[in-house]
Formats: C-alpha cells, structure tokens, sequence
C-alpha cells in the first residue's frame, strides 16, 4: 500500500481513521446516527481492538467554523420563528383584549341603566309612602 506511486501515498495520507464519537462531533449528528450508518455500511468502517474506526477523507470533514455557522443560522431561524410566534400572539391578545373592553363597556351601561332604573323606582316608593292616603287626611 505505501509501495506504490506518490499518488496513492497522497491518496492515503489525506484518509484519516475517526471514531464514532469523532465522526458524530464532525458532521453534527448523533452517535446513533453514525452507528446506523456504520451498520448499513453507508460509511467505509472497520472494528479495531473493539472500536469501531471510520475511513473518511480530509476534505469531506466540514470546518468546525462551518459547522458553528450552520448552528447559528439554524439557532437564528428558530429563533426568528419562535419571535413570529410571540407576534402573533401578541396580536391575537390584543386584539382579544379590545373585544373584551367592548363587551365591559357594553355590560357597564346596561348596569348603569338598571341602576338608573333602580333609583327612579325608589324614589316613587319614597313618594308614595311619604303620601297619605285620602281617608287619613284628617
């Protein structure tokens, strides 16, 4: 395998061995991800001293900077919808709240009515009683 050309020298030399919790760490997906890929031999892997090692090429590992960027953007989506969410919240409450101060305002003069209503019929009672009848005139 290293007997043969300087390209396969170059070849080899840019395969690295990671391990499942390396791969994992590397590409962002869990370790049971990479175990079910290892398990459908989706990637190159091989078992050594009980470990399992995977085959992956320099080039195909994303930059730990790209992997951060990709977490801040998706962090910066979530959090986007979850500001969108709270919008619309907001707008259903408040548009509830204006609702409800029209129906307060509504039940208001139907109390202050009945009260109003109430007042008059008190003060007839008052008048009446304060009336004599005529057969107590004298």
């Amino acid at each position: 395998m290293f007997g043969q050309s300087n390209d396969n020298q170059v070849i080899d030399s840019q395969i690295v061995n990671l391990t499942i919790k390396e791969y994992s760490e590397a590409f962002g997906v869990s370790d049971t991800t990479t175990r079910t890929k290892v398990r459908e031999n989706q990637v190159k892997a091989y078992k050594q001293n009980n470990k399992w090692l995977i085959e992956v090429n320099k080039c195909e590992i994303p930059d730990p900077v790209d992997n951060i960027d990709s977490q801040l953007i998706s962090g910066s989506d979530t959090l986007t919808n979850v500001v969108n969410q709270l919008n619309s919240q907001l707008e259903y409450f408040k548009e509830r709240v204006a609702v409800l101060e029209l129906e307060m305002n509504e039940q208001k003069k139907r109390h202050d009515t009945i009260l109003l209503k109430m007042t008059d019929q008190n003060q007839l009672l008052l008048q009446q009683s304060s009336k004599k009848p005529f057969w107590r005139i004298w």
